[in-house]
């Protein structure tokens, strides 16, 4: 009794002390024996283990597991060869002894016979176990030695998958048991299995929150989108006060094209803390992409009062007045995000911002700018075949470097032969050069290859057409183009005042 009550204070070395002295009176108390030889292999006093142990043999019928601990207590002084003998007894004892079992395995492991280890292990698997932890306990010890560089996943996989599934037997017994086997299912590489098992266990405890982030993560990385909403759904319902539960479902619904609702978690979002920058930024770029400039424009403002001046802000302001025809505007921001990511080392300014830039420029009529974008645009990447193509349009259209125009398209269609778009810079090039029959063989390559018809093309088909004396079929292209751009006056009056 006193020993208990050294042991329920954590005085283990006091308790194990009592509980020796108690064994001299009682040599014959096998429970006590086992207790007090178990706390000395603990401590790791071998010595002390093996002599206790040995005395019980001299008492009449000693259960198994006293000849399965000494078997591990020679092994672990280095006699491994008497070890042996004493777990082979406790099986000649008890065929059904798991322990005995394990050590004799773990013993043929030192000996470096593994597979005669995996039959003792199979014997164990093969037997009925009374509880849930014996089977824990052999789990890990399979995972353990299983690391060795000898041991093959093909034997180990099924034995782990054959243990998990009768643990969950035991489920009843211990609910908590279930998150456990969840746990080792999706160590294994079973996730479907441990997802099923974690769904399960939510029911019981619905406030596992970090087996939750572990599913939404799978899910998020196997684009399962509506699971991955259902399940964010209750993870805001256990933390409503989690930012990250809101931002993530946003995430979702953009992928599922449900802009609307994004926008909403989004502001719910700036609510639950308003000093997240990266938000403001989230939420204006899927109200840009609904059309919503106005607003897309009230987040990024709201953002600007908060925090200091950002590349990426200032970007989407330049692509918001783009898209709003503001070319003014957009080429100040544009120049504005050149100066701010010159600060960062040039981070974001790669090959497309500068090609977006040029876009702006040349929407504004700056073509030298829009040029000088472009060439550090293909200077940063030298196979940019859209930069190249636009570079070398631009030109031709403005009836400028005409034979550097050329250059460049003919770069850009060896990289994209088949392109219909650089089919027809082709033949505008040559068309401003004169060569009126080149010219109207590239755009008929590139309109075949449209594949829609396209005003632009069709206008220039008109126009190579008119100079290449087939006056009635450029009045056909022309109109045909009309139908397409309605409001283009310039090709309108082509068709009233053909050859102006």
């Amino acid at each position: 009794m006193h020993g208990k009550i050294l042991e329920m204070e954590q005085k283990t070395e006091a308790a194990l002390d009592s509980y020796s002295k108690a064994l001299k009176i009682e040599p014959e108390n096998f429970p006590l024996t086992l207790k007090v030889a178990r706390g000395k292999l603990a401590l790791r006093q071998f010595d002390e283990a093996i002599k206790v142990l040995e005395k019980s043999t001299s008492q009449p019928s000693p259960p198994a597991e006293i000849y399965a601990l000494l078997g591990f207590a020679y092994s672990s002084v280095g006699n491994v060869s008497k070890g042996k003998s004493m777990v082979e007894r406790a099986i000649e004892i008890d065929p059904s002894n798991i322990l005995a079992h394990q050590t004799l395995a773990e013993l043929h492991i030192r000996f470096g016979e593994t597979e005669i280890a995996q039959g003792v292990l199979d014997q164990i698997l093969a037997q009925e176990f009374v509880d849930y932890t014996s089977l824990l306990k052999l789990m890990v010890f399979i995972e353990d030695v299983s690391k060795a560089e000898a041991w093959s996943p093909t034997w180990t996989q099924p034995r782990m998958l054959e243990i998990l599934k009768r643990l969950e037997d035991y489920v009843s017994e211990r609910p908590l048991l279930l998150v456990e086997i969840a746990d080792r299912y999706w160590e294994l590489g079973q996730a479907e299995k441990a997802i099923a098992l974690y769904y399960e266990a939510l029911e019981q405890f619905p406030s596992l929150t970090s087996r939750c982030r572990k599913i939404l993560a799978y899910f998020l990385q196997n684009n399962r989108w509506e699971e991955a909403l259902e399940l964010v759904n209750r993870l805001i319902s256990l933390e409503p006060d989690e930012q990250l539960w809101y931002v993530t479902k946003a995430d979702i619904l953009n992928q599922l094209q449900r802009f609307s609702e994004a926008e909403s978690a989004l502001l719910e979002a700036i609510v639950k803390d308003p000093e997240k920058e990266a938000v403001y930024l989230q939420l204006a770029r899927i109200q840009f992409s609904q059309g919503k400039l106005d607003m897309a424009r009230d987040s990024l403002r709201a953002a600007d009062e908060k925090f200091k001046p950002d590349f990426d802000r200032t970007v989407l302001s330049a692509y918001i007045e783009l898209s709003a025809e503001n070319e003014i505007l957009a080429v100040q921001y544009f120049e504005e995000a050149e100066k701010l990511g010159q600060l960062r080392s040039g981070q974001g300014l790669n090959h497309v911002f500068y090609f977006q830039m040029a876009v702006v420029y040349e929407a504004s009529k700056n073509y030298q700018k829009a040029s000088e974008a472009l060439l550090q645009s293909l200077a940063i990447k030298s196979n940019f075949a859209e930069a190249m193509n636009f570079l070398g349009y631009m030109w031709a259209d403005q009836n400028m470097r005409l034979a550097e125009a050329r250059v460049y398209i003919e770069k850009a269609l060896k990289l994209e032969p088949d392109n219909p778009a650089f089919q027809d810079s082709m033949a505008w090039v040559l068309y401003r050069l004169g060569d009126y029959a080149g010219a109207l063989l590239w755009i008929e390559k590139s309109r075949k290859g449209m594949s829609e018809a396209d005003p632009v093309i069709l206008d220039h088909l008109g126009d190579i057409q008119w100079k290449s004396g087939q006056r009635a079929e450029a009045v056909a292209a022309w109109k045909e183009a009309l139908t397409l751009d309605p409001e283009n006056e310039v090709i309108r009056k082509k068709i009233e005042k053909p050859g102006f």
